[in-house]
């Protein structure tokens, strides 16, 4: 994986994909780390964590299903609408 990227999976029937990227990269501002990307590399979204603040970001993405999930740095277990990037918080995990 390049520097900087975390994680990547790939979103079915899609050629695009979703990437978590470090949270200290220079491509993440306002712990927006979580980005779906077309195969040429350009962002069609960046995900925002529940509480926006400087020190909250996503560390962990998965598929349940055919669910997008996140959980961030403060404690938040999301679902990630793969279409727009909106989340909905699903619970405090702490």
């Amino acid at each position: 994986m390049p520097a900087g990227i975390l994680n990547q999976i790939p979103i079915p029937a899609s050629h695009d994909t979703i990437v978590l990227l470090d949270w200290m990269s220079d491509e993440t501002e306002g712990g927006r780390n979580l980005v779906r990307i077309t195969p040429d590399g350009q962002p069609v979204w960046k995900a925002t964590p529940p509480q926006n603040g400087p020190m909250d970001c996503f560390v962990a993405v998965e598929w349940e299903g055919a669910v997008l999930t996140a959980n961030t740095r403060n404690c938040h277990r999301v679902t990630v609408d793969v279409d727009s990037g909106a989340i909905k918080v699903l619970h405090f995990t702490k």
